[in-house]
């Protein structure tokens, strides 16, 4: 997370940023500086509402979450089905031709044709039974030897009812609440999704920051070792300093100029992180980013009671855990019932009307001819019903009771992550409150170390120039508010940073960078 970076090998700035010359000094020469201009000038500059409006067009991660809620969804539609309307029809046919064998008289030939058809609606009802409601039309031919003709038209209701296994609320709405939670989860760990991307971009903006404000830090330094350099020469060429004095002050602006350019490197790193990380193009002419001089961190009392209740009250991570084990829970309700024997009530029945060929009492004449319209218009004169009762009993039940424990090891797990999450999400809620105010607190105390180390330099040029330090001692003092400086600039950014992850868990940080998780 530091941005001071410490490596020592000279890198190839031509690569890296165009036009930044590496330029070598001859030994024993002075090492001539970078054209800081040069670095700064291709540095584009951009605030962080800035960086967020740009995240919100082209950034790559916020899809991502996209393909797990799309899956969601479509299994959340899938549950649905059971609860659609169904049409449905059929029809039968069938045809018999044969002799029917007589002992002592001819042999007669049978040919018989049935036709039936139906036609109607299906509703699975809250008992998890299955309701239908359908019309019945059955013609019958027989040809063997005379013609007998009848004609059947009916309503039927039927009823397919679990009495044991799947009975109730918790078979009917099983697959489609366990369907539902789990949408609604995917929806939430989408907005979660944006949240921790807002902060990873705050985050990679104020480490850029932080970056640059060791760039300046690292120069600043160079220019007191060139400083201590110009009066240890001036003192050498009037005989008041030996040479001595001046090797203490070469060797640190060679090193501090090392110390520059790592940092130069480190912006550069940074930069085409949080680039990539946004989506921003990324050439050999579009390298680093400079955010505007960051805000000074603000000494506000926060309470961390109020914060935490509001984290917990706004949590996506939080809310999302509880709908999976909502979902998890509907889940471990229909296998239980599931461990039931099966017990299955099918009843039916309705109006039927007939119609029959009819003969006379010799039956060689016809005196009546079937139709469907008598059928029909006979529909209220008869009725008939059928029940059925089926009955299962699997011994050892091991695939339910497979599913059974599968279902509530989830459903302990999913439990167990509420839990979890809401501590967690507690503790960093109150962490980021005690950072914030601890980072403010140490800002303030590091400008007041910055003001001392300042000082401390003062006096002790003043001293060197008296005759009464050296060289060593100065550099000294300037590493010491180099370092003091490098913390204090730490702690601003620590508190910027910690800001933003407190932002995140209330949700604020959304409001603020204006990153939204739009519906497609």
């Amino acid at each position: 997370m530091c941005a001071i970076v410490t490596r020592y090998r000279r890198p190839t700035m031509a690569g890296v940023i165009g036009s930044a010359l590496l330029v070598v000094a001859p030994a024993g020469a002075e090492p001539k500086p970078k054209a800081d201009p040069t670095f700064d000038q291709l540095a584009e500059e951009l605030a962080l509402p800035d960086l967020f409006a740009v995240a919100a067009k082209s950034a790559p991660v916020l899809e991502s979450a996209a393909f797990s809620l799309a899956q969601a969804r479509a299994r959340f539609t899938g549950a649905r089905g059971a609860y659609d309307l169904t049409l449905f029809a059929s029809g039968d046919y069938s045809k018999l031709k044969g002799a029917i064998v007589q002992l002592g008289l001819p042999s007669l030939e049978q040919t018989a044709t049935s036709e039936t058809a139906s036609l109607g609606l299906r509703k699975l009802i809250p008992t998890n039974g299955t309701f239908e409601l359908f019309g019945t039309a059955t013609a019958y031919y027989d040809r063997s030897p005379d013609v007998s003709n009848t004609f059947e038209a009916g309503v039927r209701a039927r009823l397919t009812q679990p009495l044991l296994k799947g009975f109730g609320a918790a078979g009917y709405d099983r697959a489609y609440d366990s369907a539902r939670f789990h949408a609604s989860a995917a929806v939430i760990r989408r907005a979660a999704a944006a949240r921790a991307y807002a902060l990873s971009v705050a985050r990679g903006y104020w480490e850029l920051a932080l970056a640059w404000d060791v760039l300046a830090i690292r120069r600043d330094s160079v220019e007191l070792a060139k400083h201590q350099v110009a009066i240890a020469e001036a003192g050498i060429r009037t005989g008041k300093f030996s040479d001595s004095e001046l090797l203490p002050a070469k060797q640190a602006m060679a090193s501090r100029q090392q110390d520059v350019m790592a940092a130069e490197l480190d912006v550069i790193n940074q930069s085409v992180a949080l680039r990539t990380l946004v989506g921003m193009d990324v050439t050999a002419t579009k390298l680093a980013l400079k955010p505007p001089e960051p805000p000074t961190p603000d000494g506000v009392e926060l309470d961390p009671g109020a914060f935490v209740s509001r984290a917990l009250a706004t949590s996506d991570d939080l809310k999302a855990a509880i709908d999976e084990d909502k979902s998890a829970k509907a889940e471990l309700a229909g296998a239980k019932r599931d461990l039931l024997p099966r017990a299955d009530l099918r009843v039916e029945g309705g109006p039927l009307g007939t119609d029959v060929t009819g003969y006379d009492a010799l039956g060689t004449t016809i005196t009546h001819t079937a139709t469907f319209g008598n059928a029909l218009s006979a529909i209220s004169s008869g009725f008939e019903v059928d029940a059925n009762l089926t009955f299962e009993l699997p011994i050892g039940n091991h695939a339910a009771t497979g599913v059974y424990d599968a279902s509530r090891a989830a459903a302990y797990d999913t439990a167990f992550q509420v839990g979890k999450t809401r501590r967690e999400v507690a503790a960093e809620a109150a962490r980021a409150v005690y950072e914030i105010q601890n980072h403010a607190e140490s800002a303030k105390l590091g400008t007041t170390a910055v003001e001392i180390a300042r000082a401390n330099v003062d006096a002790e040029q003043k001293k060197f120039e008296l005759g009464k330090s050296s060289s060593q001692e100065i550099i000294r003092r300037q590493d010491d508010l180099g370092n003091v400086r490098l913390r204090e600039a730490i702690e601003r950014a620590r508190y910027q940073e910690s800001r933003a992850e407190l932002d995140a868990l209330t949700g604020e940080i959304l409001d603020k960078s204006g990153l939204r998780m739009l519906e497609k």
